[in-house]
Order: C-alpha cells, then sequence, then structure tokens
C-alpha cells in the first residue's frame, strides 16, 4: 500500500521550471560613450541648471580639448549668493578659483566666462551658504559670449594694490569686465556699490596665467549710483590690465527731460507765452555721452585726489621734519643748560 502511494503519478510534485525573461518593471541599462561632451557628476549629460544645495558640491566635467572656453551662470529665487567656483585641470591642480557673493541672486545673477584650455577640464561649483540658500548653477560651451571692442580700446593698467572706480549712468543696465595681465598672476577683487560702502556684488578672482586664463564677467546693473570698484590685490610686481564698459543699456530711460546738461532752453521770454524751444540730444547718443562725461570726471577727479594726497604728504613730511629739528634743538639747549648749572655748584 506504501509502495501504491509513493508511486502514484497523480501524488508526485512537478519538477522546478527555470522562468526565462525579463522582470516585471525592469528595464535594461543603456550604455553610452561621451567625446567632447559634458559630463555633468550627477544626471544626464545636458548644460540645464541645477541645482546646487548650500554646502553641496557640483562639478562639470570637459574630456574634449576643442572645448576652450565655457560660461558660469548663477542665481538665486531672491535670496542671497555665496559660492566658490574652480577650474580643475589635472590632480591637484587649480589654475582658476573665484568666491562670489551677490547680496540678491536673482536681481542681479553671476555671469562669467572661464578659460579652458588644453583639456581635460572640470569646472566645480561649491555652494558654500547655509542649506536654506540654494543656488542654480548652469555652465554651457555652446554659447559663450565675447568681448566687445571696447574692452581692448580702453583697457587701463592698474598696478598691485591700487584701484580704480567706474561710476555708471542709470540707463546702463550691464557690464562687462575683462582682466588680463602679460603673462604673470592675476589677483583680484571686483565690487559692484550702490551707496557708500554698500556692496552688492563681490568677486575675489585668482588666476595663475591672466595672459593665457583672462576674467571676463557680466554684472547687472539696475538701479542708480552704481559704482564698479577694481582692485588688484596682488603686489607691485605684478599689474594687470583693467576694462570695464557698458553692456547693455535701456533705452526707455533716455526719453524725456534730462538732468545735468542734457536739456537747455534757447530764446526763453519771460513775457512770452510760447513754449520755449528745446535742444535735446539725439536718445541713441545720451547713454555714450553720460558714459563719457562720467568716465572723465572720474578720471579728472583721481587727478585732483593724487595731486591733494601728495600736497597732503608733502605738509606732513615738512611738519614732522620742523617737529625733529624743534626737538633736536630743545635737547641741545637742555644739555646746555645743565652743563652750565654743573659748572656754577663747583
Amino acid at each position: 500500500m506504501m509502495w501504491l502511494v509513493a508511486a502514484s503519478p497523480a501524488l508526485r510534485m512537478a519538477p522546478p521550471v527555470m522562468q526565462q525573461g525579463a522582470a516585471v518593471g525592469y528595464a535594461p541599462a543603456a550604455t553610452a560613450s561621451y567625446s567632447g561632451g559634458v559630463v555633468p557628476t550627477k544626471g544626464s549629460v545636458t548644460e540645464s541648471t541645477r541645482l546646487v544645495q548650500g554646502g553641496s558640491l557640483l562639478t562639470w566635467s570637459y574630456r574634449s580639448p576643442m572645448v576652450e572656453q565655457v560660461q558660469v551662470d548663477l542665481s538665486t529665487e531672491g535670496r542671497p549668493l555665496d559660492a566658490d567656483i574652480e577650474l580643475w585641470h589635472g590632480p591637484d591642480n587649480t589654475p582658476t578659483k573665484m568666491r562670489v557673493y551677490v547680496e540678491n541672486g536673482k536681481l542681479r545673477p553671476f555671469n562669467a566666462v572661464i578659460e579652458t584650455p588644453r583639456g581635460p577640464n572640470t569646472i566645480a561649483i561649491r555652494n558654500i551658504g547655509q542649506i536654506e540658500f540654494p543656488l542654480a548653477a548652469k555652465v554651457s560651451a555652446q554659447y559663450v559670449d565675447q568681448p566687445v571692442p571696447d574692452c581692448f580700446t580702453s583697457s587701463v593698467t592698474v598696478q598691485g594694490g591700487a584701484l580704480r572706480t567706474y561710476p555708471f549712468d542709470p540707463s546702463v543696465d550691464s557690464v562687462q569686465i575683462l582682466l588680463r595681465t602679460d603673462g604673470r598672476p592675476l589677483n583680484a577683487r571686483i565690487e559692484l556699490l550702490q551707496g557708500p560702502n554698500n556692496n552688492k556684488q563681490v568677486i575675489e578672482l585668482y588666476t595663475e596665467n591672466g595672459l593665457d586664463r583672462p576674467f571676463l564677467c557680466f554684472l547687472q546693473t539696475p538701479g542708480s549710483g552704481n559704482v564698479i570698484r577694481v582692485v588688484n590685490t596682488a603686489p607691485i610686481e605684478f599689474p594687470m590690465t583693467a576694462a570695464v564698459v557698458p553692456y547693455t543699456i535701456n533705452e526707455e530711460m533716455s526719453s524725456g527731460v534730462v538732468l545735468g546738461g542734457d536739456v537747455s532752453f534757447i530764446g526763453a521770454d519771460k513775457s512770452s507765452s510760447q513754449t520755449p524751444a528745446i535742444s535735446r540730444t539725439p536718445p541713441e547718443q545720451m547713454p555714450v555721452k553720460r558714459a563719457r562725461q562720467s568716465m572723465e570726471s572720474v578720471e579728472q577727479k583721481e587727478v585732483f585726489d593724487s595731486a591733494a594726497r601728495e600736497a597732503a604728504a608733502k605738509a606732513k613730511w615738512l611738519a614732522q621734519r620742523a617737529a625733529d629739528q624743534a626737538a633736536v634743538e630743545k635737547a641741545i639747549a637742555d644739555r646746555a643748560a645743565r652743563e652750565r648749572s654743573t659748572r656754577g655748584r663747583f
């Protein structure tokens, strides 16, 4: 009886069968090779805007040596922006690095062009702000802005430890800044001020070769009272060439009456009720004229300030020399008086 049950086909279990095929919800990983493109550390291979949280780091790698320039855009939703940007070229080699601070990343986004010759290169952006202050970053190698011709014609030399200021008219919406050297290292500080000692944007820059890797950036200057201050933080042996020129101009702000001499009344008669004739500079020439006048006034002011400083230093030196001479004469007189008193006692 036991043998019949064990041999019965109805009670025998079916042998296991291996199931072949893809599981539900599974897709094979796609493989792709990249050559000469941008390869972010995380995410897909695109040049779209990426979100960098506070305290985090994001990198863009360019393997192709054909990529010689990249444009970096940083912005926020209206919060402050505080970031470190570095260019990595080989192991433990950082030829370009900068620290960027912006009071309002939506009103004044950061936009700069970084030279990346002789790839491969990597752009590293670190948000050094708190976690409550994320920023949006975009690095593009396809559409890179170039300096305007005025950047090369209006360049000036800034010696080590010196600074230059550039005030701009309210009609100037943005300015272009180009810093270069003759092959020496470049150390500079760029400040956007609006009001006395009110920094709206600060850039601290280092480049190991200002000729091979010049620095080009675009600063938004909304409102009035904008002044660009460029400081050469390097020693006196490392001069640099700086150019700060208007980039975009708001033509709507040039219409209407403009104070400061651009509007004049010709042939006005107090006894006449007719409207006096008005002589205006053409709107398309106003921004250029005001920019030229502002730069000329700045140069004149710098000349006067330099002369005043030299005169003050000379007057201070003469006063110090007179005081030293008087002190010497007083010491001689006191010594002679002591000698006379000593001879009188003996």
